[in-house]
């Protein structure tokens, strides 16, 4: 593969791992399993026991953090700087530093992975604009808006200069300037518009309580119905208009598209508890833990429907699992607590 279509790749790889997620917080080592336990996983293992005999080669662990990058961002971060270590021009290994560390909220050093790529890789606009949201979370609006300036003047890529422009007036607070530049870039560029310009205009009318909402968050997902944030984001409008019906219509849409949707699963379960109907939530807070086994909250939440079925053993069963996979779950650990009452 082309060195520049790897590139295209880990964006592609990347972005869609932080789309699904649609504003969650990324998973950690800290959260999910020790560093140990994970790089001699059974899918990680090959390659860890690679490192092992062959410390030196940095294709490694480049591979590795990509396996790496969903589950444990921060993990891969540290794969994708070793690798840039081993190999320094190597822009592939950079891109990857950079959205790992995006990821993981460490932008100074995001900032820093995307300036060096950009250096052995002049004008490629998915570095530039990777520069450019990695300057803005940075809070280094003037660079950034530099940087934005200089992709508008690219016709193919002019779209995602009005974004960032619109994220830049979005930290000064000015909503309405940032919903005219969204509105303009993703005119500009139609259904291939930025994906995250089409969300971001449709987060903002979605805080307005407006319906218009909706055709944003479909057009977001008509460029890609494999991805279930857009839909999750129609939901979250539905219900915050108590439109619960139209919510886990959503929800199952979701569901449809990604049969181990874990969160869509746990929302459904959520709504039914809000309707005093916990024998109904169980069901698809099971399927959430068998979508995602490690998920302290799916356990959590199965445990509160137990609980308020009165089958205290299995609730017990349910929080003590919440505690083992998060350790500082405070509800589950105060769930415990009143049960031993």
């Amino acid at each position: 593969m082309k060195r520049t279509s790897l590139i295209l790749a880990l964006s592609y790889f990347a972005t869609t791992a932080l789309m699904v997620s649609c504003n969650d917080a990324p998973k950690t080592a800290s959260t999910l399993q020790t560093a140990d336990t994970v790089l001699q996983s059974a899918t990680i293992k090959p390659i860890t026991d690679s490192i092992i005999n062959f410390p030196q080669k940095h294709d490694l662990y480049f591979k590795r953090a990509l396996l790496l990058f969903n589950d444990e961002p921060h993990l891969a971060l540290q794969d994708f700087e070793k690798a840039a270590a081993l190999e320094p021009k190597n822009p592939d290994y950079l891109a990857g530093a950079g959205e790992a560390a995006l990821v993981t909220g460490e932008y100074k050093k995001a900032v820093q992975h995307f300036s060096t790529a950009l250096q052995l890789m002049p004008n490629y606009g998915y570095l530039q604009y990777k520069l450019a949201i990695s300057l803005i979370e940075n809070k280094e609006l003037e660079r950034a808006d530099s940087v934005a300036r200089i992709l508008q003047r690219d016709t193919k890529v002019a779209d995602k200069g009005f974004y960032l422009q619109a994220r830049i007036a979005e930290e000064k607070k000015d909503t309405a300037t940032a919903m005219k530049l969204l509105a303009a870039g993703i005119n500009h560029a139609g259904i291939h518009a930025d994906y995250d310009a089409i969300m971001e205009m449709g987060d903002l009318l979605s805080d307005r309580n407006s319906p218009e909402a909706i055709q944003y968050y479909q057009l977001a997902f008509q460029q890609d119905t494999t991805d279930t944030g857009a839909l999750h984001a129609i939901a979250e409008f539905h219900l915050q208009r108590k439109e619960m019906k139209d919510a886990m219509n959503m929800y199952e849409r979701a569901i449809l598209v990604d049969p181990t949707d874990a969160k869509a699963y746990l929302k459904i379960g959520d709504i039914y508890m809000d309707q005093k109907n916990p024998a109904k939530a169980v069901t698809p807070y099971s399927l959430a833990i068998k979508g995602e086994p490690s998920n302290a909250e799916a356990y959590y939440k199965r445990g509160l429907a137990y609980e308020a079925l009165h089958k205290n053993d299995l609730a017990k069963a349910d929080f003590e699992k919440a505690t083992i996979f998060k350790k500082n779950h405070e509800d589950a650990v105060t769930a415990l607590k009143r049960l031993a009452k």
